[in-house]
């Protein structure tokens, strides 16, 4: 075990298990920290096992994806604001739209989809 490896991955996951546990659980704050240690050591195992160099490479990627991601968060809250989505309908549109941008964003930051659509060739 490479110890300095291990020292250097701690911020990253802890940073990691603060942002998630905020995410996934729910908004108090007493549940959120129960949470974190979890998810530290699974954000952990995670930051050891892969070398921040093979990340640096697909910075823009990533931020490709969460980009996407919250743009389709955006999408879907204008379409609750405008009162385009009928209420009886909420929860099965709600997710039919947040699939199909993680999709569509993850066809674009991963599969070459940004590559098409900017005619470049990856």
């Amino acid at each position: 075990m490479d110890w300095s490896r291990l020292r250097s991955a701690i911020p990253d996951a802890l940073l990691a298990a603060f942002f998630f546990s905020a995410l996934f659980s729910p908004p108090d704050p007493i549940t959120q920290l129960v949470v974190v240690p979890v998810v530290f050591l699974v954000a952990l195992a995670v930051a050891y096992r892969y070398d921040s160099r093979l990340y640096a490479r697909g910075w823009k990627r990533h931020v490709l994806f969460l980009v996407s991601v919250f743009a389709t968060q955006a999408v879907w809250d204008l379409l609750v604001r405008t009162e385009i989505v009928v209420p009886s309908f909420y929860s099965p549109v709600r997710l039919a739209v947040l699939l199909a941008g993680v999709a569509f964003g993850a066809w674009l930051a991963y599969s070459g989809g940004w590559a098409k659509l900017t005619n470049r060739e990856s």
